[in-house]
């Protein structure tokens, strides 16, 4: 809500990955990442470097989202900022790509099998969904979820850990899409 993004860092002073999870689909991510990569490089750069006559040298930026929301949405999908131009021009000026990856279990993509953390804090938030369709609430779902993984070997250290924390950070992230959702059927309403 801060507009902050979630991930920012180089990787050997070569590439600088901006990076972003999304429980909701949002095709602004390429404007969103645009503005994160303008306020990232002003932290990089002293202010004065930008009227010096030789170039800067620039990490190569990339950007990606995690997807993990209920939406079906393919496992790879790339968000382009010339997208949302008014006119589309054959080459714009200005491009910024995002590569989606839905990191959902059933998407199957390779970067689960590639990067334990990410499969079972993947696993974690599918098991979530699965007891709220069992008609279970939203905190219940979340408690259920939690032992399920620490019987299951997922997440187990982080979980006994941060549990107080995951709880309360997952629960906030649910009520952000009902508040997302309410405020859209209150415009709808509205609009009628």
């Amino acid at each position: 809500m801060a507009r902050k993004n979630d991930l920012a860092f180089t990787a050997r002073q070569k590439v600088l990955i901006i990076g972003e999870h999304q429980s909701t689909l949002n095709l602004n991510m390429p404007l969103r990442s645009a503005i994160y990569y303008g306020r990232t490089i002003e932290r990089m750069i002293p202010p004065r470097d930008i009227y010096r006559i030789n170039k800067i040298p620039l990490p190569t930026p990339e950007f990606y989202v995690f997807y993990n929301g209920i939406r079906p949405q393919p496992a790879e999908r790339i968000l382009k900022l010339s997208d949302s131009y008014l006119e589309k021009p054959l080459v714009p000026m200005l491009e910024l790509q995002v590569k989606m990856i839905n990191i959902n279990p059933s998407a199957n993509h390779p970067i689960l099998s590639k990067c334990r953390p990410l499969y079972e804090y993947s696993a974690f938030i599918q098991q979530i969904h699965n007891y709220i369709l069992l008609g279970n609430t939203r905190d219940e779902s979340i408690s259920m979820a939690m032992e399920y993984c620490i019987k299951q070997g997922i997440m187990v250290d982080f979980i006994q850990l941060y549990g107080t924390e995951v709880r309360n950070m997952i629960f906030t992230e649910f009520n952000l899409e009902d508040a997302l959702e309410v405020r859209g059927e209150e415009k709808f309403e509205e609009g009628i």
